[in-house]
């Protein structure tokens, strides 16, 4: 009676080959449309953000397919992950981005992109705002964590002011 398992695995295994292969031709598919695109804009295409990230896309999509497939340059499972993650990440901004194309969502992603960048600045306080304070903190539990050396106190700040309210 032949294995279960190995059967299973080797359908698994095929399976995932399949997808991988269909991705990698949607990949050079892309990776074509994007050379036809350059070749007629000339440097025009370079003017639009949008198609550095396109590129950057394409490039990751076919290194993290072709990777997880032959471990050509040897990424840990790890470094493997991450690259990943940032592909998906940016595929889908690309996707919220490519819905400008159709006429009803137009108007929204052109909104939602304005109000995004003009968050920057509120973006740029906010952050100055949290570094002030956890610094302020962090000094704290530093000066309460040098007086539990000491042997003064058993409490970090953090502890102190729970105690306190």
């Amino acid at each position: 009676m032949p294995d279960q398992s190995l059967k299973y695995w080797d359908e698994e295994r095929y399976n995932e080959s399949i997808v991988r292969l269909l991705i990698l031709a949607g990949s050079i598919f892309l990776s074509f449309v994007e050379i036809l695109q350059m070749v007629r804009m000339k440097m025009d295409y370079w003017k639009d953000i949008w198609n550095y990230g396109n590129i950057s896309m394409i490039i990751l999509d076919q290194f993290v397919v072709t990777e997880h497939a032959t471990h050509f340059v040897g990424l840990s499972t790890y470094h493997l992950i991450v690259v990943t993650i940032i592909m998906m990440i940016q595929l889908w901004v690309m996707f919220y981005y490519w819905w400008r194309l159709n006429n009803n969502t137009a108007f929204y992603v052109k909104m939602l992109t304005e109000v995004i960048l003009d968050l920057k600045y509120f973006m740029l306080l906010y952050l100055m705002m949290i570094c002030t304070f956890s610094s302020t903190s962090m000094v704290l539990n530093q000066y309460f964590m040098t007086l539990n050396i000491i042997g003064d106190t058993d409490h970090t700040y953090a502890e102190l002011y729970d105690k306190q309210t």
